[in-house]
């Protein structure tokens, strides 16, 4: 390798060609272990009380209950396994197996208590426990954990391995994954076992999914075939971790699809032809979403409940129209507490229940007519949410690394989160504007980081305009990588305008990139 180029690579990078894949992995090994050693503690497995996250205990106990009792969706009439093990630190070193059997007797006489129908909404957490024993019966919770915690970090590590793929240059790639890596473990003590820890991971991997497809031979079956497949399947998988990601799903695979249609190839080709591949694409997505949806989900629904195996959309929304709490708010007695929902739902159709398609129903009433009867009090509440989103991100230190610190303090210069917006959406036209220009898969890349950026801010401002680091670490993630790639992008201009004699960085598509 010559100074030169490993210069490049190691500074500037090499946006609009692809790395070789001895590079990638040799790059990839580097800043992995760079960051096993500056973040040691991060990968210890630690078993907290999950007192306040009854998703993550109920997920354990269906899990733990379609593993060893073979009934695929159902909780115990007595104790559930989830808090037990959770609250008894004895308990999750040892095998579950025999915390079963020290317990009630014997598996057989546990499951003889597994008789209560019962959905769990958001069921990928659970799926990934209950795998887990499937390959491991005498894995302990810590066992789990530790599984759990491989897969966050392997789908970090595929972001990273695609990021340098697609030319990346190590000081980037590094600022990127090392900010995920300071995010996850921030959330990893506490909620290593819950949803909250997969978003940053489940989003940076699906971010460079696409992009990755993009990169692979046009004549490929890999690419043909196998990654529309793929991408519906993992698309099922991301959003029965988290629903209201599906819109982000759903906006990565149409851009997805007209990437497809620009490709050179492509572009030149017959109408036929054009729509032929656009089909195939949709339609092999399609068959891996409902494949999963159907072989995981929709299967093992429990007959004789009502609850959704999704998260309601209108609950959310219509209690975040209390958050922050306002005027109109507290004239309605609407408030971010769930026990609210079925008070507010009731008002409509006194016969609901909780989280049940007639509780949707209800509330997607309820809340079109606070539109009708009040659109001008909606208006504003929605503006002062607008103005408060992810401002709070920018002003606190709950991440005290200077990775997520540094970027925090530049963008703390936007007014109000309008302007952050602003920012992301601006981001994203530029990008894209420069993919159809160029068609290079980099820029898919930083576009669907925009993308994801966009509709994380628009959710923010719909529902959780307040920080929480457990909600917004993938939105924090974005604001700081969008700072770190124009960062990039500057000084490799800058570089490439001012480098004169015998040394000048070899940039090709990195100083055209904007």
């Amino acid at each position: 390798m010559r100074d030169r180029d490993f210069t490049n690579d190691l500074l500037f990078g090499r946006f609009g060609s692809s790395l070789s894949w001895p590079r990638v992995l040799l790059y990839a090994t580097t800043v992995m272990v760079l960051i096993v050693i500056t973040k040691t503690s991060m990968f210890a497995v630690v078993v907290p009380h999950l007192t306040q996250d009854g998703h993550g205990i109920l997920s354990l106990s269906i899990a733990v209950n379609r593993s060893f009792c073979g009934v695929p969706s159902a909780l115990s009439t007595e104790a559930q396994i989830g808090e037990v093990l959770f609250k008894e630190p004895v308990a999750s070193a040892q095998p579950v197996r025999e915390v079963i059997a020290a317990r009630w007797g014997s598996i057989e006489r546990y499951c003889s208590t597994v008789t209560r129908p019962f959905v769990n909404n958001e069921n990928s957490l659970m799926l990934l426990e209950s795998w887990t024993w499937r390959f491991a019966p005498n894995a302990s919770l810590v066992g789990v954990g530790r599984v759990l915690l491989a897969v966050k970090v392997g789908l970090l590590v595929f972001f990273c391995v695609v990021f340098f793929r697609l030319g990346a240059g190590m000081v980037l790639c590094y600022f990127v994954l090392d900010t995920a890596f300071a995010l996850l473990g921030r959330l990893q003590p506490t909620f290593g076992y819950s949803t909250y820890s997969f978003l940053l991971c489940l989003v940076m991997a699906t971010v460079a999914l696409y992009p990755l497809m993009l990169s692979v031979r046009r004549d490929s079956r890999v690419r043909q075939i196998a990654g529309p497949a793929i991408a519906g399947a993992w698309s099922a998988f991301v959003v029965n971790m988290r629903t209201s990601y599906l819109p982000l799903c759903a906006a990565f695979a149409i851009l997805y699809v007209g990437a497809l249609l620009l490709e050179p190839s492509v572009a030149s080709a017959r109408s036929a032809r054009k729509l032929q591949g656009v089909i195939t694409a949709v339609l092999l997505f399609a068959i891996g979403y409902a494949g999963f949806q159907y072989s995981f989900i929709a299967r093992n629904r429990a007959a004789g409940t009502e609850t959704l195996s999704h998260h309601t959309l209108f609950h959310p929304l219509v209690l975040s129209v209390g958050l922050p709490e306002n005027a109109f708010s507290l004239r309605e007695g609407i408030a971010w507490d769930d026990s609210v929902g079925l008070t507010l739902a009731h008002r409509v159709d006194p016969s609901a229940t909780y989280l049940s398609k007639e509780y949707e129903q209800a509330l997607a009433v309820y809340y079109l007519d606070l539109w009708k009867r009040h659109p001008a009090e909606m208006r504003r509440v929605y503006l002062e949410k607008a103005k408060l989103a992810a401002t709070e991100m920018m002003a606190l230190t709950d991440v005290p690394d200077p990775i997520v610190s540094v970027p925090r303090i530049v963008l703390r210069a936007a007014p109000n989160g309008v302007w952050l917006l602003a920012l992301l959406a601006g981001f994203t036209i530029a990008a894209a504007w420069r993919y159809l220009r160029r068609a290079t898969p980099v820029l898919m890349l930083m576009t669907l980081i925009g993308v994801a950026g966009t509709m994380l801010m628009i959710e923010c401002i719909l529902i959780i305009p307040r920080y929480f680091l457990t909600y917004h670490a993938p939105l924090l993630w974005v604001y700081c990588s969008v700072t770190f790639i124009l960062f990039q992008i500057a000084v490799n201009r800058i570089t490439h305008m001012f480098s004169v004699g015998a040394y000048r960085p070899t940039l090709s598509a990195a100083g055209e990139t904007y």
